[in-house]
């Protein structure tokens, strides 16, 4: 196995960088890498970002849908992301916890009770750490993941966990879980630069690997700059690419139901309500309640 460390911050070029090198990837050896990223929502291939993120934090963090399943992560330069790509797949496809091993019995050298939750996260006691997800093509397998070390849990509780709009379509829902950062188990010696070469380390030792460096050619440079611009920088990938879906809008005590498709908005109509039998728009059920004696 060799392992790939990303120089860069940038959300949209370390998502480019994974997925160009995954889907072209021809060594027989394979690769882990290791990344920090400025603060971004990470959304599913199937996910609806519209359902999953609250408004109000979608204006200033980026919101990026990547090419693997599962849920909605936040990520931020205190979350640790790392990858593995192999070819050796088929007793590895849906196995998380084979990919996880070497960061359980990491975190397990420190003193930290972390456990593996079928079929995909690590826990600390009943909070999650971190979360993964896994993409196959081109005979070749990806399993992603991200590490809590001491991320902004405000973004997440605020954002993701309280946040339940009415919805309804064909989207794949996260996994509302409540959270926690290693640091706070982890020993005060330790630090992201430590723990990301005490993972790598684990890694090299249970895989009986060797540690060459990964090398991104300037030819594949280009391409990765090229996907992060055109794909993951842009509108249609992490917005248009929403199943068609149905939200309630409520506005001046009417509910509207919209119907949305590819990120946009192609039907208004006012939501009927019943009561009794009896069918009303919802600004008139409020008045009839108003009305209603007590």
């Amino acid at each position: 196995m060799s392992v790939l460390w990303l120089n860069t911050t940038d959300p949209y070029l370390n998502l480019a960088t994974e997925e160009v090198i995954f889907r072209n990837f021809v060594e027989e050896e394979d690769l882990f890498l290791l990344w920090i990223s400025k603060p971004a929502f990470i959304v599913g291939r199937n996910q609806n970002p519209f359902l999953e993120i609250d408004p109000k934090y979608r204006k200033d963090i980026p919101v990026i849908r990547r090419i693997s399943g599962g849920g909605t992560v936040y990520s931020d330069l205190g979350t640790l992301n790392y990858s593995y790509i192999t070819k050796d797949f088929k007793s590895k496809v849906n196995q998380y916890r084979y990919f996880l091993e070497p960061i359980i019995e990491t975190l397990h050298s420190y003193g930290v009770d972390v456990r593996f939750e079928p079929q995909s996260h690590l826990y600390i006691k009943n909070a999650k750490i971190s979360g993964n997800a896994q993409a196959f093509q081109n005979d070749c397998l990806l399993q992603h993941g991200t590490l809590l070390f001491d991320t902004d849990l405000t973004v997440i509780q605020n954002a993701l966990l309280d946040y339940h709009p009415d919805g309804l379509g064909h989207h794949i829902e996260s996994n509302r879980s409540s959270v926690v950062n290693l640091k706070e188990y982890l020993p005060s010696r330790v630090d992201m630069e430590s723990l990301k070469q005490a993972i790598f380390d684990t890694v090299r030792k249970r895989m009986n690997i060797s540690s060459s460096k990964y090398v991104i050619g300037e030819h594949v440079q280009m391409e990765i700059m090229q996907l992060a611009k055109e794909k993951y920088r842009s509108w249609n990938w992490n917005y248009g690419k929403t199943q068609p879906f149905e939200q309630v809008l409520v506005l001046n005590q009417q509910e509207y139901l919209l119907t949305i498709d590819k990120g946009i908005i192609i039907e208004t109509k006012p939501k009927l309500v019943r009561i009794n039998g009896i069918k009303y728009q919802s600004k008139e059920y409020y008045e009839a309640i108003e009305k209603a004696p007590l």
